[in-house]
């Protein structure tokens, strides 16, 4: 709530030590210790690797198209399926790295 801005730092440190009030008349105790400090915008290990098998995907399919070697036709059609789906799979990575407001 903080990162998105809908809390200032004061007003979540104030909701954190004060305690819950909960139905029926019970309290849930304060939390110390909490930290309240924004982590990073993004997974950066499933970002890493969706980079990485976005250019993976894109070498393979510009390698295929250069060199124009003779592969079989079900080879060169495996080949640039393996391609196109690396690079659609570190799309979808590199969307999923994204963290959630």
């Amino acid at each position: 709530m903080v990162r998105t801005g809908f809390a200032t730092d004061t007003e979540a440190h104030r909701a954190l030590v004060r305690p819950l009030r909960l139905d029926r008349g019970r309290r849930l105790p304060p939390l110390r210790g909490v930290s309240i400090i924004p982590g990073p915008p993004f997974h950066w290990g499933e970002l890493g690797l969706g980079c990485g098998a976005l250019a993976l995907g894109a070498a393979a399919l510009i390698a295929l198209r250069r060199r124009r070697a003779r592969l079989p036709r079900l080879a060169a059609i495996g080949s640039r399926t393996a391609g196109a789906f690396a690079i659609l799979a570190g799309i979808l990575l590199v969307l999923g790295s994204f963290r959630g407001a």
